[in-house]
């Protein structure tokens, strides 16, 4: 099962949840999908356009144990199956373009109204995150 990474939990990033990614999935691909991004606060959420121009680039991976990964990414992000309501983020199924063509992923998309909060340029968390004048303590951020 393959996971599309837009945030936080991206190769590279300083936060716990990505290493431990990083220790139960292999690196695929690079990809991006339609859709707008919004600063949370610290963090990314995605909203998926299908037929949207602007591209939220992001990193494929492989899962090695999908149930045990996306259980522990789930209580990361907030999403509930069986409450999908109180959810921060549902887990869903998109098409992501790699070098390759399409991927079918699961990625993770916000579940809450966006009015009122600031659009990520170019949809691209990375260069946002390293442009910040005061970026996220990973220290202190969440971990399951």
């Amino acid at each position: 099962m393959n996971l599309f990474v837009y945030g936080t939990l991206m190769r590279g990033m300083p936060f716990p949840m990505a290493a431990f990614l990083e220790q139960n999935a292999v690196f695929r691909w690079e990809g991006c999908l339609p859709g707008r991004l919004f600063d949370l606060g610290g963090y990314p959420g995605l909203v998926y356009l299908p037929q949207h121009k602007n591209r939220v680039p992001g990193h494929v991976f492989e899962l090695a144990n999908p149930g045990m990964v996306l259980t522990k990414l789930d209580a990361y992000e907030m999403y509930y199956p069986e409450a999908p309501e109180r959810s921060e983020y549902l887990r869903v199924t998109v098409p992501v373009e790699t070098s390759f063509g399409l991927v079918d992923c699961q990625t993770y998309v916000f579940n809450r109204p966006v009015e009122g909060l600031m659009e990520i340029p170019d949809g691209n968390w990375l260069a946002w995150f390293h442009s910040r004048e005061s970026p996220v303590d990973p220290g202190s951020f969440r971990a399951i």
